[in-house]
């Protein structure tokens, strides 16, 4: 089916790699303004475009709804009454013209869940369409003008300034921010200021609420010790006065939360221990400044709609309802673990992190189980994979130059690696590919977190296409951002490299891979956007494709360990 896509500027992103899984995963034919090519004229086109389309979708924001183009579109698709699909991605006011027609909300979804309802919605739209229960205006309406350019200087800015504060007093958000912005752009010196730091106090409390999140839900599962160690961690990073469900004084005694958490154990100390005992010294950590965020390129295949991914390890159990109370284990990670959860491989000396049995929280909130298994502590590097070349007759991998890589790049993963030649890697080194819910959990820890420290996206943490923004188009060293380790001290599971994992995704029809089936890649990378490095999502490959921003890590199971002979 034809689409038009009609957007604002803020969230290109989120838009584009949402456009390209539904081009790409259930076929439909969706326009985008990106596609404007030199000579043409554009707003000509965009209005050809509305008239060929079967439906228009819209991402609402409040910046979309301000925008004098985005209306413009809006108008013209309802005066040829074309279908309207309208997404929420930013809670703003909706504008008149809408108000009738259902939105789907994907403000609060990961990529993969936004995908799968905005699919579901076009599949009836499109039976719709086929039954003639809607139809195109045969008469055509006058073309709208171009509108003018977008002026955003208020005539009195105190008075727009006051108005934000008072659509933040009545917790309308979206207007807030909106108003705000834009006092910002017309006073960049007064009131631009007080505004930014408006905005700033926002966006905390934002986090703040947050993060107050998995605390309700560990306490209601009955989980008192998990809820009371992300309570102290809460309170540490953002105080005690936001508790609606008065978690002071039904968790902790007073006196019992005033005591300061003594410090852990740092990762910097055993990535210390292993450049001394290996004698490979790896970059070290830089500080990426924040930068605004901009276009960026959209994953090759982030989740799939028809199929889930299938767990190929019998231990792996996955219980989808919910637990009764109190049937979540009491104990908790640390934010750093301790030292005796480390174990260091025989091959290269390299560190695995011990990730124990537990029950866990995956993928869209279902629970599963597993045994105690080590994982690699950071993925496999270009040095690492050297080492087994030298052992075995095996081709350098595809982004290799020369048959061998830049000696800057020693600790970078390895990139242009198949599933196939992963395997062999695993193998040689006594272990093997993880599956995707071993993945998963050494990434997000038992409690569900979004991402590998938290539930906010943090630019300094990871290397997306965010990160870079154009000056830095490749990989950075796998220790690069000690600060995003996971809970159980698991490094560059964000962003970097997408990692095989041993899971198969069945494909949708037939072609020149019919003898084999797509392989679940994690983790995002360097050139996909923010929501590919959602601890949940997931893209996949064939086993014998080879991308320079595909790589992999290892993971032994305590029952290998004791059987060698039995992987």
């Amino acid at each position: 089916m034809k689409l038009f896509v009609s957007y604002s500027r803020d969230d290109t992103g989120f838009v584009y790699e949402l456009v390209k899984e539904l081009r790409d995963k259930v076929d439909h034919n969706a326009w985008i303004d990106r596609e404007l090519s030199g000579g043409q004229l554009w707003w000509d086109t965009i209005l050809d475009n509305i008239e060929a389309c079967a439906c228009v979708i819209i991402f609402l924001t409040p910046l979309s709804i301000a925008s004098a183009y985005c209306a413009a579109e809006l108008s013209y698709a309802l005066a040829l009454r074309k279908v309207i699909l309208p997404l929420l991605l930013k809670r703003c006011d909706l504008p008149q013209a809408l108000r009738e027609i259902q939105y789907i909300d994907i403000s609060s979804l990961s990529l993969n869940e936004a995908f799968l309802r905005c699919a579901q919605a076009l599949i009836r739209i499109e039976r719709d369409l086929l039954l003639r229960r809607g139809y195109e205006s045969q008469i055509r309406p006058p073309r709208p003008p171009r509108p003018m350019a977008e002026v955003d200087t208020p005539e009195n800015i105190s008075e727009l300034f006051t108005d934000a504060a008072k659509a933040a007093n009545a917790n309308n958000i979206a207007l807030a921010e909106s108003l705000y912005q834009k006092v910002m752009k017309a006073d960049s010196e007064g009131l631009g200021k007080l505004a930014a730091e408006r905005l700033a106090l926002m966006s905390r409390q934002r986090d703040r609420a947050t993060a107050y999140i998995p605390i309700v839900r560990l306490a209601e599962l009955g989980d008192i010790e998990g809820a009371k160690v992300l309570w102290q961690n809460y309170a540490q990073k953002y105080g005690t006065d936001y508790d609606p469900n008065h978690y002071l004084t039904t968790l902790f005694s007073t006196k019992g939360l005033q005591e300061t958490t003594p410090p852990t154990p740092t990762i910097e100390t055993y990535v210390r221990d292993y450049q001394v005992q290996t004698g490979l010294i790896f970059s070290p950590p830089q500080h990426i400044q924040t930068h605004p965020e901009g276009p960026s390129m959209p994953p090759q295949d982030v989740g799939t709609a028809f199929a889930e991914p299938a767990m190929l390890l019998q231990s792996v159990q996955v219980d989808q309802t919910h637990p009764a109370r109190g049937s979540v284990p009491q104990a908790r990670e640390e934010t750093q673990p301790p030292p005796t959860q480390e174990m260091v491989s025989h091959k290269g000396g390299k560190p695995m992190r011990l990730i124990p049995a537990s029950q866990f929280i995956y993928g869209n909130g279902e629970f599963g189980e597993l045994p105690d298994f080590y994982i690699d502590t950071w993925p496999v590097t270009n040095e690492e994979y050297r080492q087994f070349l030298v052992e075995n007759n095996f081709k350098a991998p595809s982004t290799w130059r020369g048959g061998s890589f830049p000696s800057e790049k020693a600790d970078h993963p390895v990139t242009g690696v198949s599933w196939h030649e992963a395997m062999a890697y695993a193998k040689w080194a006594g272990k093997r590919l993880p599956a995707a819910a071993e993945w998963e959990k050494a990434a997000r820890g038992k409690d569900g977190r979004r991402y590998p420290w938290g539930d906010s996206f943090d630019i300094q943490r990871c290397n997306t296409a965010e990160s870079s923004r154009g000056k830095r188009d490749t990989t950075t060293p796998v220790m690069q951002y000690l600060t995003s380790a996971s809970v159980y001290g698991v490094l560059d599971m964000a962003g970097n490299v997408w990692e095989w994992t041993l899971d198969e995704v069945k494909p949708r029809g037939m072609g020149r891979h019919d003898q084999e089936t797509k392989r679940v890649l994690k983790g995002g990378s360097w050139k996909t956007p923010r929501g590919s490095a959602d601890c949940a999502a997931y893209t996949s490959a064939w086993p014998t494709e080879q991308f320079d921003d595909i790589g992999f890590r290892c993971v032994q199971s305590k029952i290998e360990l004791a059987n060698p002979g039995e992987r």
